[in-house]
């Protein structure tokens, strides 16, 4: 029975069966889940299935579940995170390579401080494999958590349906399909992960993984001196003698147990393992901030730095101005003072020649005045003469010159 055939037949007719499902109003009751097959009775029967196959199948139920989960109206869907256990966390962890708990502190209060650095060392390790190229052993978890997932909803449809709440006929989802078909749908997933041919192969994977991991622990053992090398050898041989590894444990034995239970079983099997992780990414996350915050100051740092630089610049420059124009003022005031000198130069210069001007002007009238004078002198000296000249020829005295006097010729107006 493979839920890839029947549930591709499934969706190709999805509006077929929902319109078959939506035409049974008279179905008011929704038989609970079958009991949960034993690992007795699993691993009784005979093996058919490839680990390959199992795996696939897994991965298939895992996705069509949470699609469910996600698009259906009626319930709240699964809150993911990282840190919680859940069926989304469980197949997030299988695709991104992380390992599950090993055994030392699987499921254990107070672990060593030697296996708590030990998980602190391999924290980022993963596998480079795809999910469905992992080891089988590797599904146990995610089994138990499906195994739990549709119990869940199934006692929720039974819950809603069988006490009147919903009727069988309402959709899950906005013309979706109904909650009879669904409650059908999760009756197949129950019987495919009861089934003897896909869980033997699961729990023999699991089983080989347990007889490796008490093989590794001898070997560690014998390595730490705590165990000698025949009785390595002897324990060896008797741990994989076939009847030895019937005894071995295997998958967990859950088949009695509530969805609460397998969830709490797996939450307390990863609580070591998560809390490491989450401490790990909270450092992490505050190393980053711290990082951040560094940067940040560092930039503030940085850009005040900056702006003293530009401000000490803007600084300079501004009394780099300030002595230009103090040293300009001091040139166009030496200029203005130069400019001023020579224009009082010239100013007394001009004064200067006006002065030898005026001086040579009154020089040259007093040399008038002085030749002035001399020929005023002259001309009287001469009238005084000429009078008495004149005065003498009149009474014919034998004193009279005969002849006129020297300044006779003498030119008056020279």
């Amino acid at each position: 029975m493979s839920l890839n055939s029947d549930s591709t037949k499934m969706s190709t007719n999805s509006g077929t069966s929902h319109t078959s499902n939506t035409s049974i109003s008279n179905i008011h009751f929704i038989e609970p889940l079958e009991p949960a097959t034993s690992l007795d009775t699993i691993r009784a029967a005979p093996v058919t299935w490839l680990d390959h196959e199992v795996k696939a199948e897994l991965l298939v139920l895992t996705k069509k579940l949470l699609q469910y989960d996600l698009e259906c109206e009626l319930w709240d869907p699964e809150d993911y995170d990282p840190f919680s256990v859940s069926l989304s966390m469980l197949e997030d962890r299988l695709r991104n390579g992380q390992f599950g708990p090993p055994a030392s502190v699987s499921g254990s209060k107070s672990p060593s401080p030697a296996d708590i650095s030990n998980l602190r060392a391999n924290i980022h390790k993963r596998t480079g494999k795809r999910a469905q190229n992992r080891p089988l052993e590797e599904f146990q978890d995610l089994y138990h958590a499906l195994v739990a997932k549709v119990k869940d909803l199934h006692s929720q449809i039974c819950v809603q349906v069988n006490n009147g709440f919903m009727r069988a006929s309402g959709e899950i989802w906005y013309q979706g399909p109904t909650l009879e078909w669904f409650a059908d749908e999760l009756v197949e997933y129950w019987d495919i992960l009861n089934d003897p041919e896909v869980v033997q192969p699961l729990d023999d994977a699991v089983r080989r993984a347990n007889v490796k991991d008490l093989h590794t622990q001898m070997i560690d053992d014998h390595y730490a001196g705590k165990l000698s090398a025949d009785d390595l050898e002897e324990l060896s041989e008797y741990l994989y003698e076939e009847e030895k590894f019937a005894g071995i444990a295997g998958l967990v034995e859950t088949s009695g147990w509530a969805p609460a239970m397998i969830r709490a079983w797996l939450t307390e099997k990863y609580h070591v393992l998560l809390r490491v992780e989450q401490d790990a990414e909270e450092e992490i996350a505050r190393k980053e901030k711290e990082e951040k915050r560094r940067h940040t100051e560092f930039l503030a740092e940085a850009a005040r730095k900056r702006k003293e630089e530009i401000q000490r610049k803007m600084e300079a420059q501004r009394e780099a101005t300030r002595k230009l124009a103090e040293e300009q003022k001091r040139e166009a005031e030496r200029a203005q003072e130069v400019k001023m000198r020579i224009q009082a130069d010239q100013q007394l210069r001009r004064t200067f020649e006006e002065m030898m001007a005026e001086t040579r002007e009154k020089m040259q009238r007093e040399r008038e005045v002085r030749e002035f004078r001399a020929k005023a002198k002259r001309v009287e000296e001469y009238g005084r003469q000429l009078r008495a000249f004149c005065a003498g020829s009149e009474r014919g005295g034998s004193n009279t010159p005969t002849t006129p006097p020297a300044w006779w010729v003498y030119r008056i107006d020279v």
